[in-house]
């Protein structure tokens, strides 16, 4: 549930914008920012058009580097995730899918770990995402970074570099 919350609240607020101001700047250039996370890996991804690739690095970095995490929005999300594994908790589909994981990898794995249940999603804290951000996003030496569409390799390059350069 932290992997989960954490990606989920990155595009929540940062250092110099609140999560409107965040939806706003991609509203305006018809860009999508979003990130999820997984068993082996978390995505932060950001997209739109190549005319505005200087707006989508900015972005993308100020997520990735300046997350805070706000409370507020974090109590949202916990509300929602507490929602959707209260469904989940009576649907078939998803019983058997987590027995049959667990039975396969066994419950310690990543594969086969159960899903959180209500009441550990409400026991996360912003402490417990930003742990969770220096721990797995600011300290990620196996990152990959992944570029497609129309813009050349050395000038993205370029500027990922630079607007990443605080990155580890």
């Amino acid at each position: 549930g932290v992997a989960d919350l954490t990606a989920d609240q990155l595009n929540e607020g940062t250092q110099t914008k609140d999560y409107m101001q965040i939806a706003q700047a991609t509203e305006k250039i018809g860009a999508n920012l979003g990130a999820s996370a997984g068993a082996e890996r978390a995505v932060v991804s950001v997209s739109g058009l190549s005319e505005n690739t200087d707006e989508l690095v900015a972005l993308l970095a100020d997520v990735l580097l300046h997350p805070t995490f706000p409370a507020d929005r974090l109590t949202k999300a916990k509300f929602q995730a507490v929602a959707r594994r209260s469904q989940e908790e009576v649907s078939p589909q998803f019983l058997s899918g987590q027995l049959t994981r667990q039975i396969l990898y066994g419950a310690s794995t990543p594969y086969g770990r159960p899903a959180p249940t209500p009441a550990q999603i409400q026991a996360i804290t912003a402490d417990d995402l930003r742990a969770f951000y220096a721990q797995h996003y600011r300290n990620a030496p196996d990152t990959l970074i992944g570029v497609a569409g129309d813009v050349k390799a050395s000038d993205i390059e370029k500027k990922l570099a630079a607007a990443l350069a605080g990155w580890a």
